[in-house]
């Protein structure tokens, strides 16, 4: 059995050299980002998961007469045959589902996502990647002066286009969380 799904893009993001031997985190200047495609299940398109058919025939041996002799040459048979179809749920859509992680902050009832140079969201696959990367922010982000940049490998690193300076975060810090994008 082959399955073929409708596809959607994400671009991932992964760090390197957050943090020390010593668990100390790093200077942004020494954090390695990369980011990178991957093509993951489009729910959008899928509306009731993968919905299978199962085809199958049959045939059942009846015995009318003679069934309560040993002997078979003695019973009067009917075979009756058929075939039947049957559909099923062989996955449902809400298991279809990827929980893609992000970093965001609410100021004044908006929510801004972190993003790469203002273009990409930065988006994680799993959890304790984003945790990793949340707390290494909010610590860096006191060593950032107001009006800099946090640059990781030549890319700009910022909430809403940098509208959000790092005296805004550090007086939100509390509004700086993580939330799932399914499949988004």
């Amino acid at each position: 059995m082959e399955l073929t799904l409708p596809k959607t893009e994400v671009f991932l993001s992964s760090f390197k050299n957050l943090y020390d031997e010593n668990f100390k985190p790093r200077d942004p200047k020494s954090t390695k980002l990369d980011i990178n495609r991957y093509y993951i299940p489009d729910i959008e398109k899928i509306e009731n998961g993968i919905v299978g058919s199962l085809i199958y025939n049959y045939v059942v041996r009846h015995i009318m007469k003679g069934a309560k002799t040993d002997p078979e040459f003695d019973d009067k048979i009917q075979y009756i045959k058929g075939s039947r179809k049957v559909n099923f749920t062989l996955i449902n859509k809400k298991d279809l589902l990827i929980p893609i992680y992000f970093i965001s902050i609410e100021l004044n009832g908006e929510t801004y996502a972190l993003k790469v140079n203002n273009e990409k969201t930065i988006q994680f696959l799993n959890f304790e990647d984003a945790v990793e990367f949340k707390n290494w922010i909010l610590y860096t982000i006191k060593n950032i002066k107001e009006n800099e940049n946090l640059i990781i490998s030549n890319n700009n690193i910022a909430f809403a286009n940098n509208s959000i300076s790092s005296k805004i975060i550090l007086e939100n810090i509390d509004k700086v969380a993580i939330e799932i994008a399914n499949n988004r």
